[in-house]
């Protein structure tokens, strides 16, 4: 019923009761040129079905979030400069398999069930932000991001990670923040990190070991507070200059 409106380049669903979106055109509708936002957040949705989206070339932002989305089905395509957000469903996995979304620029997941890394991050060439905070992942490393050239900002926040390796030659070439905040950890070792600069959220987690002569000088950032070991720094000047403190109680609420 959208079809030949050519002018349309915002269409909001949201805060409904709608249980499915389909699409009934049967010629190519003038608004799949034009369309640039799609927002559909706030309804009953439990699947999505991104191979609708597939005509819309000018589409900038397809939003999903608050409903109850427990799987995505469908190939996507799209040469769009793309933000998705599929933030607050019910996600446990997710398959990037069939994605061919080479300009995709930000794919936000957080406040989902997953419990694992989705796979085939590496189509995602062009994504500089993913959010995968509060979710329920038990392990990653950050290989598994290394393909995405041009990510710049990694959130992991209040996951279940228990560790997570940092120091690696396999390394996202453009990252410059990673979040892991309110997870498990109890290490943390930023010996090596490739990139010309990076800024470290540790924070509330049960790091209590730091070797901190080995940490790269490519580190320009530590936001470590609320860990048994705190060596944060923000500046420069503050790096050349800290010391650790260390912190029993919390130390005691860890073991």
């Amino acid at each position: 019923m959208f079809c030949d409106l050519s002018k349309l380049r915002v269409l909001n669903f949201n805060e409904n009761r709608i249980h499915r979106l389909s699409n009934s055109a049967t010629k190519h509708c003038r608004f799949y040129d034009t369309l640039q936002t799609l927002s559909i957040s706030k309804n009953l949705m439990k699947q999505f079905h991104l191979d609708l989206f597939n005509p819309f070339g000018s589409l900038q932002l397809l939003e999903a979030k608050h409903n109850a989305i427990m799987s995505i089905r469908g190939s996507f395509n799209s040469v769009a400069y793309l933000t998705l957000v599929l933030t607050k469903n019910k996600l446990k996995t997710l398959d990037l398999c069939r994605w061919n979304v080479p300009n995709m620029v930000i794919l936000k997941l957080d406040y989902n069930n997953l419990t694992t890394i989705p796979t085939c991050l590496d189509s995602l060439v062009n994504v500089t932000v993913l959010n995968l905070a509060h979710n329920q992942v038990t392990h990653a490393t950050i290989q598994k991001f290394s393909q995405m050239k041009r990510l710049r900002e990694l959130v992991l926040s209040f996951n279940n990670l228990t560790t997570f390796t940092l120091n690696s030659s396999e390394y996202p070439a453009s990252l410059e923040t990673i979040e892991l905040v309110n997870n498990n950890l109890t290490e943390l070792d930023l010996s090596l990190v490739p990139g010309p600069s990076l800024d470290v959220y540790v924070a509330r987690n049960c790091i209590s070991r730091v070797d901190v002569e080995r940490i790269s000088p490519n580190v320009t950032k530590l936001f470590m507070w609320l860990n048994p070991t705190d060596c944060s720094w923000q500046t420069a000047e503050q790096r050349s200059n800290f010391t650790c403190v260390e912190n029993a109680s919390i130390k005691q609420s860890c073991t």
